[in-house]
């Protein structure tokens, strides 16, 4: 908003003519009010989407920690490659990536609803405090 201000304040200084005769009555409120609606937008988008974040990031580092180790034996296996390394471990590993993906969808969800009533009970305490 101060930057809208600025830029009509700017205007109006270096084109006063051009202002008074050729700018729009409701430009400012128009303009004001698409700046509430993006910011009410990217706000939202990005509370919905910091939990889609933590998901997102947890899998994937799950991913390498325990899925690419078995990946990569195989490749090398493939190649020719011998290593000390058993292939069983690798199979652990990847199942339990397997097994972790619903336990982070859990863990998050719950995370995120805890959050939500911690907050409403927070609300309520504070409006019927008095």
């Amino acid at each position: 908003l101060l930057t809208a201000i600025s830029i009509e304040r700017c205007l109006s200084v270096l084109c006063p003519i051009w202002c008074r005769s050729h700018r729009p009555k409701y430009l400012s409120g128009i303009i004001s009010g698409m700046l509430w609606v993006l910011s009410l937008l990217l706000n939202t988008l990005g509370y919905v989407l910091c939990r889609l974040f933590t998901v997102i990031m947890l899998t994937v580092l799950f991913f390498l920690i325990f899925a690419v180790p078995l990946s990569v034996l195989i490749l090398f296996d493939f190649l020719g490659y011998k290593f000390l390394y058993s292939p069983e471990i690798g199979f652990v590993l990847s199942c339990v990536n397997s097994s972790l993906n619903p336990v982070i969808y859990f863990l998050v969800g719950s995370y995120r609803d805890r959050r939500i009533k911690f907050t409403l009970r927070l609300a309520f305490q504070r409006a019927f405090e008095d």
